[in-house]
């Protein structure tokens, strides 16, 4: 029963690490195939639900969803950096 329960702990935190460090393509790939298997096996429900996961992934940006860059002019925008003068630093230091 132990040995159930420790692998339920490891599936599920190998679930969440590949959900979150895997780049975004892979993921849709990953889940486009395991659409197709589900369809083979005549489980339709989740092949249309991976399907449905498989087109929101898609419809997000390659790069990660920041909204930096204009994509229908395919400029960049300058993403603006806060920056320290060095009077703000005079005035943080103790004496």
């Amino acid at each position: 029963m132990q040995e159930i329960i420790v692998g339920a702990i490891v599936l599920f935190a190998c679930w969440a690490v590949l959900k979150r460090y895997l780049p975004r393509s892979v993921r849709a790939g990953l889940t486009q195939r395991l659409s197709d298997v589900a369809a083979r096996l005549g489980w339709q429900q989740l092949a249309q639900r991976l399907r449905s996961a498989s087109m929101t992934v898609s419809a997000k940006g390659s790069c990660g969803g920041c909204s930096s860059c204009d994509s229908s002019s395919g400029k960049v925008n300058k993403v603006s950096s806060a920056s320290i003068t060095p009077e703000a630093l005079k005035n943080t230091i103790r004496r």
